[in-house]
């Protein structure tokens, strides 16, 4: 099952890839969109998956709130025994983490 949100420019997709969930989100992550992925990181959690994978690759920028909701969501995933991880290609989010030192703070995963 693949979930699609939009708003404006910005869409959050998600979808199962064997034991774990790919939410892939493109646009801008900023104030405006991060409650739309929050929203669709708690439903994903509601029903049951203990692995989820965010998909930045088509990110074109992120600002201080969406690296708080990558930083919460691995605490979270820490907190409740579940896995995240993050696949970054995208050159704003690896400036970003870069810039705040936290280039290596995250799991890195690969996906199809």
């Amino acid at each position: 099952m693949t979930s699609v949100r939009e708003v404006g420019r910005f869409e959050v997709r998600s979808r199962p890839d064997r034991g774990r969930v790919i939410v892939a989100v493109s646009g801008e992550l900023d104030i405006a969109t991060v409650g739309v992925v929050q929203a669709a990181l708690d439903e994903l959690y509601a029903v049951g998956w203990k692995s989820v994978v965010f998909d930045l690759r088509e990110l074109s920028f992120i600002d201080s709130m969406g690296l708080s909701l990558l930083l919460e969501a691995e605490r979270t995933a820490q907190r409740s025994g579940a896995a995240f991880a993050i696949v970054d290609g995208s050159p704003a989010v690896a400036k970003l983490l870069e810039v705040v030192g936290l280039e290596e703070y995250f799991r890195c995963a690969r996906v199809r």
